[in-house]
């Protein structure tokens, strides 16, 4: 199965998982105007490197909402409301993440995270545009960089009320314009 259209995923461990070792045809994985809620850990889970195109859904109260390896996440008019900060995670490998005309809601009022998408050494290309951010807990930094990022970062809006500190926590290749005060 690779359409996911309309569909409730919630309550487990894992909402969707794809492990090491699929073998991937070359066809997207499609998940349309569904919602992953309240997984244990993760809404989605990557380790075959496959594409996803995500739009018109609604991932809330996942411990994090994606991880990924080396997969490629197209995100385009969907809703991330977590409790904590950490919505994207990718520790290791290759791989792209685009938003668009997205947001991202931290619910809980005190936490400790430091990022809301988070890099370990590896390569990433991005592509972010008209995204709102907002939080009600102190957040360090939108993103942490260890290894290679690059692409574009354009029109991230947020609550203007400094819950954000920075962009990221390190000098990057992304470049990033239109970017407004968070």
């Amino acid at each position: 199965m690779n359409k996911f259209f309309q569909c409730a995923i919630f309550e487990n461990g894992i909402g969707l998982y794809a492990p090491t070792g699929l073998q991937n045809s070359g066809e997207a994985i499609s998940i349309t105007d569904s919602s992953i809620f309240n997984n244990r850990q993760y809404g989605i889970e990557d380790h075959s490197n496959f594409e996803w195109m995500i739009q018109g859904t609604s991932f809330d109260y996942n411990a994090t909402a994606v991880i990924f390896y080396g997969a490629y996440i197209h995100v385009v008019n969907c809703h991330f409301e977590q409790p904590g900060a950490q919505v994207f995670f990718q520790p290791y490998g290759r791989g792209g993440l685009s938003i668009k005309d997205s947001e991202i809601l931290i619910q809980d009022t005190t936490g400790q995270e430091k990022y809301i998408l988070s890099l370990w050494p590896q390569s990433l290309n991005v592509a972010i545009d008209d995204l709102s951010i907002w939080s009600n807990h102190p957040v360090q930094y939108f993103m942490r960089v260890q290894g290679q990022i690059s692409g574009t970062i354009t029109n991230v809006y947020g609550n203007g009320n400094r819950k954000i500190g920075a962009l990221s926590d390190a000098a990057s290749n992304a470049v990033v314009t239109a970017v407004q005060a968070f």
